[in-house]
C-alpha cells in the first residue's frame, strides 16, 4: 500500500520530501532527503542583485559631486575679481601674526562716497583759501570702532544736520573716528556750519564721540596730524596756521577733556584767544 504525502506550495519550498523506494508490507521503507536548492537559488540572486545596486549608486553619487565640484570652480572664476580669487602663496611660519589692532594701523581718509553721503555739496557755500584757523571739536554722540559703525554715524549725523537742523550737510569740514580713520565731512572746499563766528576762515575737526567720558587713541592723533599735513601741502591752510580747541572760540565742553590733552602738545596750538581772527 503506497504513502502519499500532500504539501501545499508554500511547504513544498520550504520543507523535506520523502518517498519510498520500497512501499511493499513487511519491507522498510528506504528514504529519500531532498534538499530545498530552489530557494538557496534565489536567495543568491538577489543578493547579486542588491550588490549590483550599491555599486551603481556609489558610481552615481561620486558623479554628481564630481559635477558639483566643477561647476563650483567655474563659478569661482567667473564671478570672483581677479585680486580676490584664492591663490597659493608660501609664507615664512616665522614671520605669521594676527595683525595689528585697528588703532595699529595707517590711517585713512574715507570719501564722502565711500561712507554713504546721499547729499550732493552745492547747497553749501564755498570756502576760500588759505585759512589760517583750525577749530579742534566733538560731536558729543556715540562713538565708532570700525569703518562701518563710523560710516553710519557719518549717516547719521548728516541724516540729522539736514532733517532736522536745517543745515545743508554735516557741520565739519572732517571728523576723525575712534577706529583711526578720518572722515570728509564738507571736505576742504566748502564752509562747515558748526561754528557761528568763524565758518569762513576756519577748517574744523571734530572727533566722533563724547570725549569728556572716553580716551582718544595715538591712532586719532596720527590721522590729526595728517589732515593737518595734506592742508598745508594743498595750501588749504597757511604754514603759520594755528590749532585751538573749540571751547575757546565759544561756551562749550568741547571738544572734551581726553581731546584737549591729546591737541595741546602739537606744534600750532594755542590756547590764547588774542589769536583769533576777531
Amino acid at each position: 500500500m503506497g504513502v502519499e504525502m500532500r504539501f501545499s506550495e508554500s511547504q513544498k519550498s520550504n520543507s523535506v520530501f520523502i518517498t519510498p523506494d520500497d512501499t511493499r508490507p513487511g519491507n522498510d521503507a528506504n528514504l529519500t532527503i531532498l534538499e530545498p536548492q530552489q530557494g538557496d537559488s534565489l536567495n543568491k540572486k538577489n543578493a547579486t542583485h542588491c550588490s549590483h545596486l550599491v555599486k551603481r549608486m556609489a558610481v552615481g553619487i561620486a558623479a554628481l559631486v564630481t559635477v558639483l565640484l566643477v561647476i563650483g570652480v567655474i563659478c569661482a572664476a567667473i564671478y570672483l575679481p581677479w585680486d580676490q580669487q584664492p591663490t597659493l602663496q608660501t609664507t615664512n611660519v616665522t614671520k605669521i601674526s594676527i595683525g595689528p589692532s585697528a588703532h595699529q594701523r595707517k590711517w585713512t581718509l574715507v570719501s564722502r562716497e565711500n561712507w554713504g553721503s546721499w547729499k550732493q555739496l552745492k547747497d553749501s557755500k564755498p570756502l576760500s583759501h588759505p585759512v589760517h584757523l583750525v577749530i579742534v571739536a566733538h560731536t558729543a554722540g556715540v562713538s565708532c570702532e570700525s569703518r562701518i559703525e563710523c560710516s553710519s554715524r557719518m549717516q547719521n549725523l548728516q541724516d540729522y544736520s539736514v532733517g532736522h537742523l536745517g543745515k545743508p550737510d554735516v557741520p565739519f569740514n572732517f571728523l576723525i573716528g575712534h577706529d583711526g580713520n578720518a572722515y570728509e565731512g564738507v571736505g576742504w572746499n566748502f564752509m562747515a556750519t558748526f561754528s557761528k563766528a568763524y565758518n569762513n576762515c576756519s577748517i574744523s575737526i571734530a572727533y566722533i564721540g563724547n570725549y569728556i567720558r572716553m580716551n582718544t587713541t595715538s591712532q586719532q592723533l596720527q590721522a590729526m596730524k595728517q589732515i593737518l599735513h595734506m592742508g598745508v601741502q594743498l595750501k588749504k591752510l597757511t604754514p603759520d596756521y594755528i590749532l585751538v580747541a573749540h571751547n575757546l572760540t565759544t561756551a562749550t565742553l568741547s571738544p572734551g577733556t581726553f581731546v584737549y590733552e591729546q591737541i595741546k602738545d602739537l606744534n600750532h596750538f594755542t590756547d590764547d584767544e588774542r589769536l583769533l581772527p576777531f
